[in-house]
Order: structure tokens, then C-alpha cells, then sequence
């Protein structure tokens, strides 16, 4: 699932990215990071500015939320 995906105000989107198993995928490059050790850990889907949104996918690798 990703996070662009989901409503504006679900929870996932709302948690710090450090404490959510997310991924985040190039839509250039197709390559796959953990953005958990990148200076975002600490921001919110919500919070991050366009250019994180437009640039990459952050896909939820546990959906249980």
C-alpha cells in the first residue's frame, strides 16, 4: 500500500516515517531505499514537502494498520 494512496488523515500517514516498515521507491530510477536513516525519519508523509511526493513512492510494507 502506499502512502499517497491512503485518506488524508489516516494515521500512517500522520506517524513518523522512522517508526513505520516503509520503503520508498524512485519513480525515476525504480531503485528502493529505507528512508528510516535519512534525514526525513524524524517528518510525517503529511509533512514532507512536494518534491519527496512527486520524486517517490513510500509504500507500507506492513498493512496491518
Amino acid at each position: 500500500m502506499k502512502l499517497h494512496e491512503l485518506p488524508e488523515a489516516h494515521p500512517a500517514r500522520n506517524t513518523a516515517i522512522q517508526n513505520l516498515d516503509v520503503r520508498i521507491v524512485c519513480r525515476h530510477t525504480r531503485s528502493s531505499r529505507d528512508p528510516r536513516t535519512w534525514k526525513i525519519k524524524n517528518d510525517t508523509y503529511n509533512r514532507l514537502s512536494e518534491t519527496w511526493k512527486t520524486n517517490f513512492d513510500f509504500i507500507l510494507l506492513n498493512t496491518t494498520n
